[in-house]
């Protein structure tokens, strides 16, 4: 699993893209908080003192997204009216979690992220690591470890805001220049990530 740091870029970066105006863009960093949602399931671990025990479970599935996408938009719906686009970011926050997820070393137990629950157990794990795991079993959540690994994500993902803010912000035909320098960085960010942990397990 990425840490709270690296699931809270990843969101900001998607609300901000999402935003169509200005009042939009001041809610982004709010909206960025669904995007850890699904790690809430943490809490029932507190109560028998082993904090991943129920992690990576139901929290995690497309099916506990829509149910939240489908709050979301009736809330909307009373509110502002924006139903199917509020739906349609809340589904895109909230998964963005469990795709991130994925792409993170799991040591733990089933190893992968339960999509399709509950219509199956099965878990999926990408095929690269793109980040190491978080330790929360047997050190410290504020350990060195987990320190380490969220100066990874703040490199990773901290440029990816700010070029994604830079396109937001450009006039039309600086946008696409930004945009495509935010995918450039992504990739090329992720590549080094995952050259060097390769490195590192060798």
């Amino acid at each position: 699993m990425a840490t709270p740091v690296g699931h809270y870029l990843l969101g900001l970066s998607i609300a901000t893209l999402a935003a169509r105006d200005e009042r939009e863009r001041r809610r982004a960093p709010w909206w960025a908080l669904i995007a850890g949602a699904p790690d809430l399931d943490v809490l029932p671990g507190l109560a028998v003192g082993t904090l991943g025990q129920f992690h990576h479970g139901a929290s995690h599935s497309l099916a506990a997204a829509g149910v939240v996408a489908l709050g979301a938009a009736a809330l909307a719906a009373r509110a502002e009216g924006r139903a199917v686009r509020t739906a349609v970011l809340v589904f895109a926050l909230y998964v963005s979690h469990s795709v991130l997820d994925s792409f993170t070393l799991d040591t733990g137990w089933p190893i992968g992220v339960p999509f399709l629950w509950p219509w199956s157990r099965e878990t999926f794990q990408a095929p690269w690591v793109l980040l190491p795991n978080v330790q929360h079993t047997r050190a410290p959540l504020l350990s060195a470890h987990n320190a380490l690994l969220m100066v990874r994500e703040v490199l990773i993902f901290a440029p990816l805001v700010g070029l994604v803010l830079a396109a937001r912000a450009s006039r039309r035909r600086w946008r696409w220049a930004a945009t495509g320098l935010a995918a450039v960085w992504l990739v090329a960010a992720a590549g080094l990530s995952i050259a060097s942990l390769t490195s590192l397990a060798r």
